[in-house]
């Protein structure tokens, strides 16, 4: 399993991310094939990018890997995910998802319903959920996996059984849940 990180819109973050052992980034906020471009650009070795090599850092284990060896495996093994989260995105998913060296398109359904104008309804609105399924379709013709949040173990499943190839959980709210399950059991113990 690899491991991506976030990242923030800065390009020069991608490359600390990677030199931290970064198996892979995420990267917000994509909106065309240039913005994809520049991410994949940022993320691969020459001649596929434009990533700078240092043999020093721990992805390379300090000095003791180099070389083409090593510059090869991280160019086939970095997981480059884009964030779809604005009309701007949905509106150039197909040529976003062509860009070679993108290995998944992931939806920010929280930035994608607020750019879309549902600030109080959210992602639950339909519209933004007619777009999210649209997306999921898109993604199987264009064979790219997409990648979703989940509030949930329910909606984890629901994304799953959607096709849905990464969902990332946000534990925040899996923890507040199961904390306020336990209170409101309490108090209705007394």
């Amino acid at each position: 399993m690899r491991r991506s990180v976030r990242v923030a819109y800065d390009p020069s973050c991608i490359q600390k991310a990677l030199d931290r052992g970064a198996k892979g980034i995420q990267v917000p906020m994509v909106n065309n094939r240039e913005d994809a471009e520049k991410v994949v650009q940022r993320v691969k070795f020459p001649p596929l990018g434009q990533r700078g090599a240092n043999y020093t850092t721990r992805p390379a284990r300090y000095g003791k890997d180099h070389g083409i060896g090593f510059l090869d495996a991280a160019d086939d093994q970095t997981l480059v995910i884009v964030h779809i989260e604005t009309p701007e995105a949905v509106a150039n998913f197909e040529e976003i998802v062509s860009v070679p060296g993108l290995d998944m398109a992931f939806i920010g359904p929280t930035d994608l319903s607020i750019s879309m104008g549902y600030k109080e309804e959210g992602a639950r609105h339909p519209e933004v959920q007619n777009v999210i399924a649209q997306l999921r379709e898109r993604a199987q013709q264009q064979n790219i996996p997409l990648g979703n949040i989940a509030a949930n173990p329910a909606s984890v499943r629901q994304e799953l059984e959607n096709g849905t190839a990464f969902v990332a959980v946000v534990i925040t709210s899996v923890m507040m849940s199961a904390f306020l399950e336990v209170v409101e059991a309490g108090v209705r113990k007394d």
